[in-house]
């Protein structure tokens, strides 16, 4: 153009919607740029199958949910079925365990979700959610076993949040409980995905392994601006029904002719819930004999390689590729669509960076974990280490993106956190306990100099006291030894008159005046 020529005309700079910044384009943003891909050898060879099968194995073992846990579970939910009951209000009520407790991936430590409905209402038409959570909030504050209770009303699906202590055998263990109101679609995931784990055991494993994956990268908070673990569940799931051959079915395709329904809440939920009858129907059954290790090599190497987050969506109610165009997503980095809620997408709220933060942790996994050195490096105490080492998995810090700039979770500002709240809370109650320590002290000091001074007036009282009573005596030993000295004197001098006078007598001739001597009064 002509008006390029003129001196006083500059290039706008290129703008970047990824990074906020300027100099270069989102094509070329640095954080666009993928880590590099190193080889793997396939197959895996043996002695990295069985090191890699036994981290698996351990953390399995350790965190995995035993039957007496289950057990626990349900004394937990005894009590407060029983306990809720007795109220007339909720005296028709039901409460029943869903997501990680009931779903089969759970661990020991996982929270308790409990679903609260009624047997008069089966659909929960014309009940206020919010309402019945602050009766219950009421009722569950007079239960002795119950502790920080706390009623979210304002939430999509209005929960009370709290913690229950249980006492079994012995012993007492705190657990994290959130209690929701008609949260049936929940209740039918946590079906489907236990019927999952049901086909294959390797299923269960592989689940577990991904979300201690991610929950070593710090990538499994959606509170954070991340995907949640169902979220990474529902992966698992879908690279199972993708790879080849294939481990699990789709079990909401499993059908002939029309579609069967089964209507919650404007969803259809139905799916092939006879797992025991898969082998005889599906023909893929147990046909891949990969071990555990390998299909997490296996996943790591599809999200980093084969599957398109710019283009696909995560689907496991369809075993055909699903494209974001279709769904109208193009515009989120990372599309998960829920299995029965499906214009629900459970990566709508990572953003940009974090989306890359996610995409690098599984390419830098799949370099780390495919292809790991012949030998322990020295620097590293043991294999597990090695595998699930966040600094070598992740690069730079968590981005918070639109969370809070203290803790990184989503839904309010830095100075709206809780946790610097806490922090205040606790800074101006220990303040307050520092001024009123120093405040006692102070007045302890005080009390003490009072204390001495007053000893110090009464002694110098007792003092003057003393001296006046010595001065009185002196000055009475004085006065007694003054008029003695006086009357000696008097005397003494009366004496002398009278040898003067008789001396003077001496030699006159005629009578002469008697001399007496005079009296002294020596009183």
């Amino acid at each position: 153009l002509e008006f390029e020529r003129l001196g006083f005309y500059r290039m706008p700079p290129r703008f970047c919607r990824l990074c906020r910044k300027q100099g270069h384009s989102q094509s070329h943003c640095p954080l666009e740029r993928k880590v590099e891909l190193v080889e793997i050898p396939n197959p895996m060879p043996e002695n990295h199958k069985c090191i890699l099968n036994h981290i698996i194995d351990l953390l399995f073992n350790e965190s995995r949910l035993k039957p007496e846990d289950e057990k626990k579970h349900a004394a937990v939910l005894l009590s407060l079925a029983v306990f809720i009951r007795k109220s007339q209000y909720f005296e028709d009520s039901n409460l029943e365990l869903f997501g990680s407790t009931k779903n089969g991936f759970g661990a020991w430590d996982c929270d308790l979700d409990i679903c609260l409905t009624f047997k008069s209402n089966i659909t929960g038409e014309g009940i206020d959610q919010a309402d019945i959570i602050i009766k219950l909030f009421e009722l569950l504050s007079k239960h002795p076993d119950v502790q920080s209770l706390i009623p979210i009303t304002q939430a999509k699906v209005p929960i009370l949040k709290f913690d229950f202590v249980l006492r079994y055998q012995d012993t007492s263990q705190k657990y994290e409980c959130d209690i929701s109101l008609y949260n049936r679609l929940a209740l039918y995931n946590t079906k489907l995905l236990r019927t999952y784990c049901e086909i294959d055991e390797r299923v269960r494993k592989l689940g577990f392994i991904v979300k201690y994956f991610a929950k070593t990268c710090e990538i499994g908070d959606a509170s954070r601006g991340s995907l949640s673990s169902y979220a990474y569940t529902l992966m698992t799931l879908h690279y199972l029904q993708q790879c080849n051959p294939p481990v699990i079915p789709v079990l909401q395709e499993m059908y002939e002719g029309i579609k069967p329904e089964c209507m919650i809440d404007g969803c259809n939920t139905w799916f092939y819930e006879d797992y025991q009858n898969i082998p005889n129907i599906w023909k893929h059954f147990r046909t891949n004999n990969l071990s555990v290790a390998e299909l997490f090599v296996g996943f790591l190497r599809y999200f980093s390689e084969t599957f398109d987050f710019g283009k696909h969506v995560v689907c496991i109610n369809q075993l055909q590729s699903l494209c974001k165009l279709k769904k109208m997503w193009t515009g989120k980095r990372i599309a998960i669509e829920d299995p029965f809620l499906v214009t629900h997408n459970l990566g709508q709220g990572v953003d940009d960076h974090m989306a890359v933060f996610i995409k690098t942790a599984i390419c830098k996994g799949r370099n780390v974990i495919g292809r790991p050195p012949d030998e322990l490096p020295h620097r590293c105490p043991n294999w597990k280490l090695y595998f699930f080492d966040k600094d070598r998995l992740t690069i730079g810090n968590l981005p918070t993106g639109r969370g809070c700039r203290h803790c990184g979770k989503i839904g309010h500002k830095m100075s709206e956190c809780p946790i610097l709240l806490e922090k205040k809370k606790a800074n101006r109650t220990q303040n307050r306990r520092n001024r009123n320590q120093i405040m006692n002290e102070a007045a302890n000091v005080l009390n003490l100099q009072t204390q001495r001074n007053e000893r110090f007036h009464e002694m110098h009282e007792q003092q003057r006291v003393h001296n006046t009573q010595n001065y009185n005596h002196h000055q009475h030993e004085y006065g007694f030894n003054q008029r003695q000295r006086n009357e000696n004197q008097n005397h003494q001098h009366t004496n002398d008159m009278f040898r003067e006078r008789r001396h003077a007598n001496v030699g006159r001739k005629g009578p002469s005046a008697p001399l007496r001597k005079p009296r002294h009064n020596n009183q």
